[in-house]
């Protein structure tokens, strides 16, 4: 399998009504709440079919949200596969990843200190890529939650990688028109949902 899901950011207090981050409007609660069912949908259906995850989440210390050892800082439940192992990357810690480890892991966590998980100075970059040459990836599919721009920041670190990015607005939080715009610039594809399920489902993984 040549292909990722990276899932971004999706936390409970950015898409929790009682996250610190949460935007309480009632429209964007009923958006909200429809994305976050077709991220749902689009992990369950690539785990089915033998895709990999990797997420990112924030890893604050006293910054206000998704600070270390709070609820807030957690996967909201539709984002946590059931009987999935995880591999934490404290970032500070500079860690790679355990490749013997990754060979049994369906979705992967990565902790950030900010927004962009290529920041050089978290010690991120090397572990990704070392992850995604070894396992022969060049296709990564983007979903998630673009809070402070990280969809952006993390597609502009794959398509400088000369990885092949597809995103699926429907299943991006915070995305708007103008992000559309942004990501088809640094060299994304824009992909639909119920596309890229089909894709998968009839095992074209290119």
């Amino acid at each position: 399998m040549n292909r990722i899901i990276f899932d971004i950011d999706t936390q409970k207090d950015f898409l929790s009504p009682l996250g610190k981050c949460y935007v309480g409007d009632e429209k964007l609660l009923c958006v909200t709440e429809s994305i976050i069912s077709n991220i749902e949908e689009i992990l369950v259906n690539g785990i089915r079919n033998g895709i990999p995850v990797i997420s990112s989440v924030f890893a604050n210390n006293c910054q206000g949200f998704c600070d270390i050892t709070t609820e807030g800082q957690e996967k909201i439940k539709e984002t946590c596969l059931v009987d999935s192992e995880f591999y934490y990357n404290i970032a500070h810690t500079h860690h790679g990843i355990d490749m013997t480890v990754a060979k049994h892991c369906w979705q992967m966590e990565f902790e950030k200190e900010g927004a962009d998980i290529w920041d050089v100075n978290l010690g991120q970059p090397d572990n990704l890529h070392t992850y995604l040459r070894t396992n022969n990836i060049n296709i990564v599919t983007v979903i998630g939650n673009n809070f402070n721009d990280s969809v952006l920041l993390t597609i502009l670190g794959l398509t400088k990688s000369k990885y092949h990015v597809e995103f699926i607005p429907d299943a991006i939080v915070n995305f708007s028109q103008n992000s559309c715009v942004k990501a088809l610039c640094l060299g994304a594809e824009y992909i639909h949902m119920e596309e890229f399920i089909e894709k998968i489902n009839n095992y074209d993984c290119d």
